[in-house]
């Protein structure tokens, strides 16, 4: 999770340089500060996300800390601030500027102020439990309407009066940019109220996907967000799935009351999570540890928690099973759910396992294995 997470920061970092370069070059064109602004904020926040990475190695993150730590809190809402200012320059309200920056700046000021130099002392939150029997405390709710506040501003962009014959942007890309900046200001409320490392990481995919909209234009940013989204899915598959081996014997559960011994000979591995292309090299690696001489002559594969296999998933197993059979190694599945078994006889798997070789329990798996080794 820590190298994904650093990944996502560093791209994060590389598209807000990138972003404010080309921003830099370009801020002539619209005769107005909006892009002279978006791009000192683009490489300020580079730096933010820079320093997270160094964060994020130190396992000092917020996922690391305590619930809504006032640095978490207080500092993203001058951050928020500034990210305000390059759509209002943009959109060039009717309403004069500078009444707009103090009706909506201010309240938001007086809470850093609070927040950060008041000389509050904050009392640490790690669990709801805490949250919740502390909430009656001023550290604790402040902490939380600070949260809150910041979230209804996320939204506050809506409401801005939207000069279409002075802006420098048409109205999609400021409907986009508000859009984007509300998703990353309930991601970030989240966030502080759950600590999970997945909302961490969309927070982040949202990020460059907003950057992106600003360097290129929406629909690519999308699709890239997309692609990181799928990847971070499958390596979320692939950390769920594990492939364990079971000795000596099998304990008591849901499909055995008693407890089971394994014959010599036989080795038992357990697949518990779903089957597909990114896990299917698991085995391949496992087979790599056991030496010629240790070679059981008798494998089983217990399925009983393996929800779904994909094709790759199918033809890493018939590939197993015909490397064990070539060095005197038969093979039995276990507890194959309907769902996979289903799929294992449309691509004719048992042609190659063999039926009797399909076991419904792992009591019966053991008989069979017994059988084969007489």
């Amino acid at each position: 999770m820590k190298y994904i997470a650093t990944v996502l920061l560093l791209l994060m970092a590389i598209s807000l340089i990138f972003s404010g370069v080309l921003l830099w070059r370009r801020r002539k064109e619209t005769g107005d500060y909006s892009r002279t602004m978006w791009a000192i904020f683009s490489w300020i926040s580079s730096i933010f996300a820079l320093t997270f990475v160094m964060r994020t190695w130190q396992e000092t993150t917020t996922a690391d800390g305590a619930f809504i730590e006032p640095e978490h809190t207080f500092v993203p809402i001058l951050i928020q601030m500034i990210f305000f200012l390059y759509p209002l320059e943009v959109i060039r309200p009717t309403v004069n500027n500078s009444k707009i920056y103090v009706l909506l700046f201010m309240p938001l000021i007086l809470l850093v102020i609070i927040g950060m130099c008041a000389g509050i002392e904050y009392t640490p939150i790690y669990s709801y439990a805490d949250m919740w029997g502390n909430i009656g405390e001023f550290n604790v709710w402040f902490r939380l309407f600070a949260l809150v506040l910041m979230l209804l501003y996320s939204f506050a962009l809506f409401l801005v009066p939207y000069d279409w014959s002075r802006s420098s942007a048409d109205k999609k890309f400021i409907l986009s940019y508000s859009c984007g900046f509300c998703i990353i200001g309930l991601l970030h409320f989240s966030i502080q109220i759950s600590h999970s490392y997945w909302l961490i990481l969309a927070h982040q995919i949202a990020w460059i996907t907003f950057f992106l909209t600003v360097i290129f234009d929406l629909t690519i940013a999308i699709e890239i967000g997309l692609v990181i989204a799928c990847v971070l899915f499958i390596k979320r598959v692939m950390e769920t799935t594990e492939i364990s081996v079971i000795e000596n014997e099998i304990h008591p559960n849901e499909e055995t009351e008693e407890c089971l011994s394994i014959p010599e000979g036989c080795a038992v591995y357990e697949i518990n999570g779903p089957y597909f292309f990114g896990i299917a090299n698991k085995f391949e690696e496992l087979e790599s540890v056991l030496k010629a001489g240790s070679r059981p002559k008798v494998q089983i594969i217990r399925m009983r928690r393996v929800p779904f296999i994909d094709s790759t998933g199918i033809h890493n197993l018939t590939t197993l099973v015909e490397t064990n059979n070539e060095k005197g190694t038969e093979v039995i599945l276990s507890g194959v759910t309907p769902k996979v078994q289903k799929q294992l006889l449309k691509a004719k798997f048992h042609k190659v396992l063999g039926s009797k070789n399909f076991c419904g329990s792992i009591n019966e798996a053991l008989t069979r294995a017994k059988e084969i080794l007489g």
